[in-house]
């Protein structure tokens, strides 16, 4: 595989993954990517503890021990991610619509009585998070605010320059197939 040889020759510090999970999976699976287990309290962790062995286990060597990183295109969202965990330890950012939906901001919302694709889902709680700016903008026009929103923590800024808009989204890890938000 070329691009195996082409990392053999330079060797990243990490590997970044802006496609879908299918995709993701296949790139681990062609790679022979290992699960990646990190120390217990890291600023992003699996979070998982290793499993109980009689001998210390290995440390995972080549492409196995490159952290995997990618975008919210990793979460299928409802359910359709894969029971498997082919993507476990695989860290990726994702709005707290998504991935803490007991999130004080996320619980007072309606979610839709059918569930619909991971984009539509995001589209709704832009929609949301939408509302909320104009509302707030529509109080303090030149102001600034900050939001603890449903797509992530917002701060709106319509002072002195020019107005800042800025979006911290969740960050999360896939543990049994399925996105955990880490708590910062």
């Amino acid at each position: 595989m070329q691009l195996r040889a082409r990392l053999q020759q330079d060797p990243p510090g990490l590997l970044f993954s802006a496609m879908g999970a299918d995709q993701t999976r296949q790139l681990r699976g062609a790679l022979n990517s290992g699960l990646v287990h990190e120390a217990d309290e890291p600023a992003i962790s699996t979070a998982d503890g290793l499993p109980a062995a009689p001998a210390a286990p290995a440390a995972p060597t080549g492409f196995a021990a490159l952290p995997l990183y990618g975008t919210s295109a990793l979460n299928a969202g409802g359910g359709m991610n894969s029971p498997t965990n082919e993507l476990d330890g695989v860290r990726l950012l994702d709005l707290p619509w998504q991935v803490q939906r007991d999130h004080p901001a996320v619980m007072v919302y309606p979610h839709p009585v059918q569930a619909g694709t991971a984009d539509m889902e995001r589209l709704y709680a832009l929609g949301i998070d939408a509302y909320r700016v104009a509302r707030e903008v529509s109080r303090q026009p030149a102001g600034r605010f900050q939001l603890d929103g449903v797509t992530g923590r917002l701060t709106v800024d319509f002072g002195q320059g020019a107005a800042r808009f800025e979006r911290v989204e969740q960050p999360a890890v896939f543990k049994n197939g399925v996105p955990q938000a880490v708590q910062q």
